[in-house]
């Protein structure tokens, strides 16, 4: 094995191992929370309109044919919670190819955990700058 694979080889493993380590301590915001929580809604109400979303409902159907199962919401805040949803997607998206991506051997699972808790891809994009800098 050439030196270089062998060194990409050994920081792949010390990445893998400190995400598998922050998992353990640092559950990662879960995509309903993070939803509920920027949208200022129930944590229970965002998780029904997630659900219906994930049904390929529509926003009228919903605003139309659920209001009990999402609280009377309007059309306006269903449309702010899809968008807040597709941005954790997003997230979610971003931090998995950065992690895949970073070759540190001072990477740990406080950086890890770091990346797992983002909630915005511009934080995601600011942790990678700071870890790749170290």
């Amino acid at each position: 094995m050439p030196q270089r694979t062998k060194v990409d080889a050994e920081l792949k493993k010390i990445v893998t191992e400190a995400v598998e380590k922050a998992k353990k301590f640092c559950q990662s915001l879960r995509e309903v929370e993070v939803v509920a929580e920027s949208c200022n809604v129930p944590v229970e109400c965002a998780q029904n309109v997630m659900k219906l979303f994930y049904q390929d409902c529509t926003i009228p159907f919903i605003a139309m044919c659920r209001k009990k199962m999402i609280g009377s919401m309007q059309a306006e805040k269903l449309r702010e919670l899809q968008a807040s949803y597709d941005e954790v997607k997003q997230v979610h998206k971003k931090v998995e190819t950065v992690l895949k991506t970073i070759k540190h051997e001072k990477f740990d699972e406080t950086i890890a955990a770091s990346f797992l808790c983002a909630k915005k891809v511009d934080e995601v994009e600011l942790l990678y700058e700071i870890a790749v800098l170290h």
